[in-house]
């Protein structure tokens, strides 16, 4: 990443997504320091949260009381992680069918396979054994 660097500390910026899919950056106005969606100027994808800027330090301090509930009380904690574990093997739970049902596939596959192989050695032994013919 090149750029210059930043002036100002934005404690969000790209780590909150819009409704509208893009990644909140921050913005500096005249006004003070902002949140705002670059489908805002892009003017595409455009949805209504994209029409407000945020002020950047009533954003940081919801987001700082919020980080803090978590350290302050372990049990809102665990109670937060065991979400997060909840929401990932619900989106992983599809995955793991269609491996299991690829790994059956591939299972079935090579019990065709070795019976296969199977048949081929036996007409091989068979060939092997047979007389020749004279000429």
């Amino acid at each position: 990443m090149g750029g210059a660097k930043p002036k100002h500390k934005y404690v969000m910026s790209r780590r909150l997504i819009c409704q509208c899919g893009y990644k909140i950056v921050s913005t500096n106005s005249k006004n003070g320091l902002y949140y705002s969606c670059p489908a805002r100027r892009r003017r595409a994808n455009y949805c209504r949260i994209c029409a407000f800027l945020f002020s950047a330090s009533k954003v940081d301090a919801v987001i700082w009381d919020w980080v803090k509930e978590f350290f302050e009380n372990p049990e809102l904690l665990r109670q937060g992680i065991a979400r997060y574990q909840a929401q990932q093997e619900n989106r992983v739970a599809p995955i793991r069918e269609r491996v299991k049902a690829i790994e059956a596939l591939i299972k079935e596959q090579e019990m065709d396979l070795n019976e296969k192989q199977s048949v081929l050695e036996d007409l091989k032994q068979r060939k092997a054994s047979e007389p020749k013919p004279v000429s």
